[in-house]
């Protein structure tokens, strides 16, 4: 009896670690094919390659808030998985398992952000009319909400670093991350005056700063089914072993 459940268990263990790779597969492609498919609509209709990218309500916007709402369910994912190797006693749980959970509501929260445009808000409505934040150099009047957010993030990012380091694989993609999200932060936040000196202006405006944010959060998204995928093929091996180590 005991090996039917075995058996069973692994079965629907595989089958779970295929899935992930499937899931992060059609996104990466997905991912890829969004900036190429936008470009190729431009071309046809006429329109300039970053029309489509202007203003909140666009095609990349919609998919930016399913992406991080996406990223936070695979975050609470791994916060369950925590819970499932401390319920089977398997050893290595993370000692911090509530860090998932930060994570996910963290990345729930900025999807309802990207939708409802609460930094935008934050800017026009708290930040200009009280005059903070409205003479530094090369930030827009007020419009530091990104920023806080980002730095909100730091500061938790400690927490999980002890679950990256375990898998190179996630801790490189999260930093690469970080990387580009702080990249999207500067170009959403600058001054109209400073890019209207870029050479290309309406590329670093409306294409990068989408395109960027989108695979920003793409590299999010397989750091954390790294881990996931990692946890399962450790959860098989140390039930296998009779949850030693």
């Amino acid at each position: 009896m005991a090996s039917a459940l075995h058996r069973t268990s692994d079965v629907i263990v595989d089958t779970a670690r295929q899935q992930i790779l499937r899931f992060a597969s059609v996104m990466a492609v997905v991912n890829l094919l969004l900036p190429v498919g936008l470009f190729v609509y431009t071309e046809i209709t006429g329109q300039r390659y970053w029309q489509p990218y202007r203003g909140e309500d666009n095609l990349a916007t919609w998919f930016s808030t399913v992406q991080l709402l996406l990223i936070g369910g695979v975050a609470y994912v791994n916060y369950r998985t925590v819970g499932l190797t401390q319920r089977l006693d398997l050893g290595g749980t993370p000692r911090r398992p509530w860090i998932w959970l930060v994570f996910a509501l963290g990345f729930v929260f900025l999807a309802l952000d990207e939708r409802f445009d609460v930094h935008e808000a934050l800017r026009e409505n708290v930040f200009r009319p009280a005059g903070l934040f409205v003479d530094l150099r090369y930030v827009s009047a007020g419009d530091i909400g990104l920023y806080l957010y980002f730095l909100i993030g730091l500061m938790v990012t400690p927490f999980l670093l002890p679950e990256l380091r375990r898998r190179p694989v996630s801790l490189l993609l999260f930093s690469a991350a970080l990387l580009l999200t702080l990249a999207t932060v500067i170009m959403d936040s600058l001054k109209g005056s400073t890019l209207r000196e870029w050479p290309i202006r309406h590329f670093w405006d409306y294409v990068f700063e989408e395109v960027a944010e989108i695979w920003a959060q793409l590299l999010f998204l397989l750091s954390f089914l790294v881990v996931l995928y990692a946890r399962l093929v450790e959860m098989k091996g140390r039930r296998g072993s009779g949850g030693s180590g």
